[in-house]
């Protein structure tokens, strides 16, 4: 069984949300990923939306994927995206604030919180997508990999992306700047927060989908940071 929290993991999680000026109206999030130039996460946006991009030229290169659940899906705005490009989407949170928010918004995608790792009768799924959401997972990699299995079909995978994994001599870095990071924002979020290997992907087969810069991003200096992984249990 997955390890999750609840109320005080919620209750940092939004409070560095506001800090960070990333608690949006409900306008903004029905407009996402697209925002204004002005707009304090630009730049984080435009990444969101290539690997959007690329996301979505994957799924419609493999025409048996229908059905897509997202873990952690936040204030809903990938699964909707999703939803606009043709697939059945599910999302689900603990977050019950910005879940509420994606409910609100959008009406016509079915959302979970705590019920759906607990159920044993779920929908089965072609597609269990981690966007920007495996790091708030305490289990190691393998554990969270293998429990995805209650929730897809036989030939399904999961997806990783929006997500850094790291070798055992990044890892101890990245803990450190993160820590740094929370300690800067008086949060306590370090205790939620957690880094995954890639040590234990030779245990998957494992496609990685590695961002592609076009002239214009040469140009401009744009590169997205992170690779999608397409990850299926060892047949």
């Amino acid at each position: 069984m997955l390890q999750y929290e609840s109320s005080l993991f919620e209750s940092e999680y939004i409070k560095l949300r506001n800090a960070e000026g990333r608690l949006y109206s409900d306008e903004m999030v029905a407009k996402l990923p697209y925002v204004t130039k002005e707009h304090i996460h630009y730049k984080e946006w435009k990444i969101r939306r290539d690997s959007l991009r690329r996301l979505i030229l994957f799924l419609q290169k493999n025409e048996k994927i229908k059905r897509i659940l997202e873990i952690g899906c936040g204030n809903g705005w990938l699964c909707s995206q999703l939803h606009k490009s043709g697939y059945e989407v599910a999302g689900y949170d603990i977050n019950q604030i910005e879940l509420s928010q994606a409910k609100r918004l959008f009406p016509h995608i079915e959302f979970f919180s705590q019920e759906l790792l607990n159920s044993h009768s779920v929908k089965k799924y072609d597609v269990v997508l981690f966007a920007a959401s495996l790091q708030y997972f305490k289990n190691a990699l393998e554990v969270i990999l293998f429990s995805m299995k209650q929730f897809l079909n036989d030939k399904g995978c999961v997806i990783i992306a929006d997500t850094f994994l790291y070798s055992e001599n990044e890892d101890q870095k990245a803990k450190e700047r993160s820590l740094e990071y929370f300690k800067k924002n008086n949060s306590e979020m370090g205790q939620f927060y957690f880094h995954h290997s890639t040590t234990i992907l030779n245990l998957f087969d494992v496609a990685e989908l590695k961002p592609q810069q076009s002239l214009l991003d040469l140009i401009t200096g744009f590169k997205n940071p992170f690779k999608i992984y397409i990850i299926k249990a060892k047949s």
